[in-house]
């Protein structure tokens, strides 16, 4: 079950790297909802990830590396979830550096024998003093 499932990570950072909107969202369900970094709070369905996808692939210029790392899988039967730091080191259409890590829970229903991505949920931690996205932090084991 592990490999199946460190198999669809696989696919899904190639596909990032490759701006392949359909290689990277190949395995998501077509009801999958999906909890993002930005606005809105929520996209349902497949057509709303890879439209939200496409959007972020078309803002990067060029992509230096795409990694989901630390991934801790858990699997029993037809359900699974994964937990890893997600990062990203590109350059986005204005010339701006985009390097950030952020959280993500991704959960796996096994359907007609083939493993879907169901749900996707990524974080960011905030300052509460001001409200601020805290985008400068890297995973402990990372530093």
């Amino acid at each position: 079950m592990r490999h199946e499932i460190q198999a669809i990570i696989d696919n899904r950072v190639q596909g990032v790297k490759n701006k392949d909107v359909n290689q990277a969202t190949r395995d998501y369900s077509p009801e999958v909802i999906l909890f993002d970094i930005v606005d809105p709070l929520e996209r349902q369905g497949i057509e709303a990830v890879k439209s939200r996808l496409q959007e972020w692939l078309a803002s990067l210029a060029e992509i230096k590396n795409f990694e989901i790392q630390n991934s801790q899988i858990q699997a029993a039967d037809d359900i699974a979830f994964v937990i890893s730091f997600n990062h990203i080191d590109a350059v986005n259409t204005n010339g701006n550096q985009l390097n950030m890590w952020w959280r993500e829970t991704t959960c796996y229903r096994k359907m007609n024998g083939k493993w879907q991505i169901t749900h996707a949920h990524s974080s960011v931690p905030f300052n509460p003093q001001d409200g601020q996205a805290s985008l400068g932090l890297k995973p402990e084991r990372m530093k």
